[in-house]
């Protein structure tokens, strides 16, 4: 038996049923470790619980905890750095408090989340993939601090994420030597391919990130912050926002914002 099972999963949480991502509607469902069953578990990763009115439902377990943060928890003091590191283009634009990387990070995760039952063409893998290359995406800003590129000069604008991504990947290596097998390897190739954007984890992965910095720049745009608008956000990005569940989202933002200015 799983030694980190739950007493319970709450309404509006998302599980992984039967290989695929559902989301609790109608009930909470406690785990008969709960109650007192001892022996509810057929094989050592699949746990019977009972749903109330339906009955006996199983749930692979081993999988459920997959979707909470997997890097944070083994390496503590990465995961509090990022917590130390304010957006710079929220600093740029005078916004107090700003938004962290680790914040940002959470927020991306959650959205994908929140779109799980959308997200129809990703395998639960690719879904997990995607969770955790989202995780470690903003490591090397650890050493390297939040370095922000703006310009529509198309030459300049390469010249200087070439730039970057060299001081990043020298931060990752640094940052991952040291890490004990195989996590340091795990996450420089996570972050390397987030970087690289090739394939549809990686793609979808970038995506999000551009999208969450318009969600976000609304949000402080509704808050009264004068030098924070959305739009510009979105006219920077639009045409990087492609997948239809996005779109749809940044879309909603521009009419929202253009009906309050």
């Amino acid at each position: 038996m799983s030694i980190n099972v739950p007493e319970s999963i709450w309404k509006k949480r998302n599980i992984l049923y039967k290989g695929k991502f559902t989301k609790v509607l109608d009930h909470s469902i406690s785990c008969p470790c709960a109650i007192g069953q001892t022996h509810h578990h057929p094989s050592e990763d699949l746990l019977m619980v009972e749903l109330e009115n339906i009955g006996t439902v199983p749930f692979f377990w081993d999988h459920f905890n997959l979707l909470e943060l997997k890097y944070a928890k083994l390496f503590p003091d990465l995961w509090k750095a990022l917590d130390e590191i304010p957006r710079e283009g929220w600093v740029r634009r005078e916004v107090k408090n700003p938004e962290t990387d680790q914040e940002h990070t959470i927020s991306l995760r959650n959205l994908v989340i929140s779109m799980i039952d959308r997200l129809t063409e990703f395998s639960v893998n690719e879904i997990l993939e995607l969770l955790d290359m989202l995780e470690v995406h903003e490591f090397p800003e650890i050493i390297d601090g939040d370095k922000v590129i703006v310009t529509y000069d198309q030459k300049e604008k390469e010249r200087l994420k070439a730039e970057k991504f060299n001081s990043e990947f020298k931060a990752m290596i640094k940052i991952c030597k040291d890490l004990p097998s195989p996590y340091g390897k795990e996450i420089f190739f996570l972050w390397l391919r987030f970087e690289k954007g090739k394939g549809k984890v990686p793609v979808l992965a970038r995506q999000l990130d551009k999208y969450q910095a318009m969600e976000k720049a609304f949000e402080y745009q509704n808050i009264g912050w004068p030098k924070v608008l959305a739009k510009a956000f979105i006219d920077y990005s639009r045409d990087v926002i492609i997948h239809p569940v996005l779109k749809e989202k940044m879309l909603n933002i521009e009419k929202q914002a253009s009906i309050i200015f």
